[in-house]
């Protein structure tokens, strides 16, 4: 059988089992820490989620499934899913100490599947109604959220960074204000915005453009990339319709596994907002302070003239 076939035949049948015992299933935007699917529990807020590795397996005699070391944490699970030539196909579920248990080198776990008996010495970990029990008081006690996401209306952004600039040539006349970068303004909302204070961590941040934009494309070193011990990555979202719809549809779709922060200022996104407060979720809205209706729906809120002073270079005593 084709491997990507095979792959997209685990992650539906995966997708599918899941569903059956009401679990909520995602797919991530990008491959992370050995991710090819999450369980949310939406039900708080912030969402819980448990990292499901999935794979797939055809036995002609023997095969290995292979894990590495740094994805297996207490959030993390492994699917197997197996199918024989009579199209018989079954799924197995692995716990991280189950896969801790497996034969190990410095980087990765490895478990050794051998046709002649992988069925009978695994039919513990078949996925049945015990195993989703045991999958659900998982996801339970599974941490929250770790990672943050910043989405960026460039216009809004732009819009901002004028006023500021105007605001403050005005007050300090004798003063030379450049353009700021792009990333200092991002590192400045990371500093000022998420309090997710957490060590090795990854900051992804998607900078929604259009071709009517001004803000320059910006090349950065792996060194400019990291803040608070942990990455930055810059995703440049080049589009030809309206930023606000696309903003929508990506926030949609991750919202319930990554802490967000919203970078906007338009009355565009008051229906969007209206509605995700009527679905009690949570974000952080980063906009502009004067008179702006988006604040005005119970979310946690920033004032984008800080982070862009700071990259300035004020200090908070000027401002």
């Amino acid at each position: 059988m084709d491997t990507t076939k095979l792959e997209l035949q685990a992650e539906n049948f995966i997708n599918s089992s899941l569903s059956k015992f009401d679990f909520l299933v995602s797919k991530p935007q990008y491959d992370i820490k050995g991710c090819d699917l999450q369980i949310l529990d939406n039900s708080t807020s912030p969402t819980r989620l448990l990292r499901v590795q999935s794979k797939g397996r055809t036995f002609d005699d023997t095969t290995n499934v292979k894990i590495e070391k740094k994805y297996v944490d207490n959030n993390f699970v492994l699917f197997i899913y197996t199918i024989d030539k009579y199209k018989t196909d079954k799924l197995y579920i692995f716990f991280p100490e189950e896969i801790k248990a497996f034969k190990s080198n410095e980087t990765s776990f490895t478990l050794h599947c051998r046709k002649n008996d992988f069925e009978s010495k695994y039919k513990p970990n078949l996925f049945a109604k015990k195993k989703a029990e045991e999958l659900r008081k998982r996801l339970f006690e599974a941490k929250i959220k770790e990672e943050t996401t910043i989405l960026i209306d460039s216009f809004c952004l732009e819009n901002a960074i004028k006023s500021t600039l105007t605001i403050y040539s005005q007050i300090y006349k004798e003063k030379k204000f450049v353009f700021p970068k792009t990333l200092d303004i991002i590192k400045e909302i990371v500093n000022c915005y998420d309090k997710l204070k957490l060590e090795n961590r990854i900051v992804n941040v998607y900078l929604f453009l259009t071709p009517h934009n001004f803000i320059a494309t910006e090349y950065y070193s792996s060194e400019e990339l990291h803040i608070n011990k942990g990455k930055i990555r810059i995703f440049e979202m080049h589009i030809d319709s309206f930023i606000s719809f696309e903003i929508e549809d990506f926030l949609n779709r991750i919202i319930n596994s990554e802490n967000i922060i919203l970078t906007a200022t338009d009355i565009k996104y008051i229906p969007l907002l209206k509605q995700l407060k009527k679905e009690n979720k949570d974000i952080v809205i980063v906009c502009e302070k004067i008179d702006n209706p988006i604040r005005d729906f119970g979310f946690k809120w920033g004032d984008i003239s800080y982070p862009i002073a700071f990259a300035m270079g004020l200090t908070l005593d000027e401002m």
